[in-house]
């Protein structure tokens, strides 16, 4: 349940919008990516947080999935099961493919300064811990004035 049930309705972007999100190199390569996966996922941010490498399968076909069955609860600092309490597996459009797999070959291990295991965090933050969600939130707020969005 939503704990306001009229944010959900305006809480809309477009299509340019969430294209300049995800493509302006103004904006840090490791936020870009974690963008890519809330848009083109619908991932809650707890869930897109808690994301590990060992979740995606991209030799599924004809998409690969990830397999979305974790989120981070910030106030207990600790992994626990989705909100909804079920798993669920998500296609990956082609494009975050891309994102996904160049992020793991070069990003993350330039901004981590090693290459990433199966058990690593998909998008951590630069201590390599889990992102908070008012941190995520602020951070798009900020970049959304960034751009002018």
């Amino acid at each position: 349940m939503d704990k306001n049930h009229k944010g959900r309705s305006t809480a809309v972007f477009t299509r340019e919008e969430v294209e300049t999100l995800l493509s302006d190199t103004g904006l840090p390569k490791d936020r870009r990516d974690l963008y890519a996966l809330l848009f083109l996922t619908g991932m809650r941010i707890g869930e897109a947080v808690a994301l590990r490498w060992n979740a995606w399968d991209a030799s599924a076909q004809p998409l690969g999935r990830l397999r979305v069955s974790r989120a981070f609860h910030r106030k207990q600092r600790r992994e626990k099961g989705v909100k909804t309490e079920r798993s669920r597996e998500v296609p990956v459009h082609p494009v975050l493919a891309r994102v996904l797999d160049a992020w793991r070959q070069e990003g993350w291990k330039r901004k981590q300064g090693r290459p990433p295991t199966a058990d690593d965090l998909g998008v951590p933050s630069r201590s390599g811990e889990h992102r908070r969600d008012p941190v995520v939130h602020a951070q798009i707020l900020k970049d959304l004035e960034l751009l002018g969005l």
